[in-house]
């Protein structure tokens, strides 16, 4: 199982397993005093079932006329078995989505209890999984802090901080229309596992009958490929043992993992759009950050969220690693992989540190709790100048050119890149 989650097949589905790392000593005298924070929710059951249900219809139909294989009758009574639990449980925490969040808390409290002592303000999109990640991770927090000092509520549907990829015009548009799905569609034709799949559930007659169209095959694959990498999340391995090999798992993930550099990270052929429209969360980061920094009365602001969320933030702060381009669809899996970016729990913290005789606060980054470096020039890297890391953001927001006289929301759904995008 570590062994499949490590070479990334998985994607964004991947569990997130903590990897302990080598973390810099701050210059002598400085200590933390405040973090801010962005999670994705936990490992979570399969947010839409209906594939699922397709899948085990086809199998039934084939079962019917005697056209499945041994290895396809095992398969359609696994489906059969997974497919109440999922329905019941549809697009909530799994038991290890709420021991990730959990440790995730625990580790920060532990790494940096310092911090903790006033308030923490936290707040969740209204969907259920990130309520449900803040609510474990509020309760570990609750083992060393006061329940008094735990701020927690969760935004409404219209959500231009969390869910800004919900409300911009331009993206969405891009999100459906935009020339990346052809990208994507020709990068497929690479390699087709299809039929060699299909043999091994199906008899050649059904798969002749039933496959004859391309999408048909395609689109079975794609939904079983969804079923097979959310095991990992329910129960730590999958159940459906023998469906692919290595190699077609690579095929499957680096095409899932084109699609998510394409539709929301930061591919030239977005030119920026879908990592632009995170604005708001920085511009929230920003203000919450140089809040707490004045008046030093808030230990953390903690935000639990989703990977449309988390993979265009972590391209507009242009971390080093995350904001990689590259005109060739072939080389996105080698410059950036969306298992690292987005798994499971992903998270980004920026941690403040303050010196008792000097006025200059420090500031240091961490993804998925290890350290990340910025594109700015430091004597102490990675701990970098507070108000040279806040200059460097509110230029990259003064670049975007926005109508400062409207609301957020109006801002957000207006905003749109100068060139032509697609």
């Amino acid at each position: 199982m570590i062994e499949c989650i490590m070479q990334g097949y998985l994607g964004t589905q991947t569990p997130y397993i903590y990897q302990k790392s080598c973390h810099h000593k701050p210059p002598k005298g400085y200590r933390p005093f405040y973090i801010n924070h962005l999670g994705r929710h936990g490992a979570r059951y399969l947010t839409n079932v209906d594939g699922l249900e397709q899948m085990i219809n086809i199998l039934e139909q084939a079962e019917c006329t005697q056209q499945l294989t041994n290895r396809g009758s095992v398969l359609k009574e696994q489906l059969q078995v997974l497919l109440p639990s999922e329905t019941e449980n549809k697009g909530q925490l799994t038991k290890s989505g709420y021991v990730m969040e959990r440790e995730i808390a625990r580790r920060m409290y532990q790494n940096y209890p310092e911090v903790f002592g006033k308030e923490v303000f936290a707040v969740s999109t209204y969907v259920e999984r990130t309520k449900q990640s803040m609510q474990a991770f509020l309760e570990e927090l609750n083992q060393w802090i006061p329940f008094c000092y735990l701020h927690a509520k969760s935004n409404g549907k219209e959500d231009p901080i969390l869910r800004f990829f919900d409300i911009n015009e331009a993206y969405l548009e891009y999100k459906k229309n935009g020339c990346w799905k052809n990208e994507i569609s020709e990068y497929a034709k690479r390699e087709n596992i299809c039929p060699s799949v299909l043999k091994r559930l199906f008899k050649e007659n059904f798969i002749k009958t039933h496959f004859k169209e391309e999408t048909v095959a395609h689109e079975f694959i794609s939904e079983l490929y969804k079923v097979y990498t959310n095991q990992f999340d329910i129960v730590g391995k999958t159940t459906l043992q023998e469906i692919f090999t290595e190699e077609e798992l690579q095929y499957l993930w680096e095409n899932e993992n084109a699609r998510q550099y394409l539709s929301k990270g930061p591919s030239n052929v977005g030119q920026v759009l879908p990592t632009n429209i995170a604005f708001p969360l920085l511009m929230d980061f920003l203000n919450t950050s140089e809040e707490a920094v004045k008046y030093r009365n808030c230990s953390a602001h903690l935000r639990f969220a989703h990977a449309e969320t988390i993979i265009p933030f972590s391209g507009l702060l242009r971390l080093l690693g995350f904001f990689n381009q590259t005109n060739a669809i072939g080389q996105i899996a080698l410059l950036w992989q969306d298992s690292w970016v987005a798994p499971m729990a992903a998270n980004l913290q920026w941690i403040f540190y303050e010196h008792p005789r000097k006025h200059d606060v420090l500031l240091k980054i961490l993804y998925n709790e290890s350290e990340v470096y910025l594109p700015i020039r430091s004597n102490y890297m990675p701990y970098y100048s507070y108000s040279q890391v806040r200059r460097f953001y509110l230029e990259q927001i003064r670049c975007m050119q926005l109508n400062w006289s409207d609301s957020l929301s109006i801002m957000l759904k207006k905003y749109n890149i100068k060139s032509k995008y697609c």
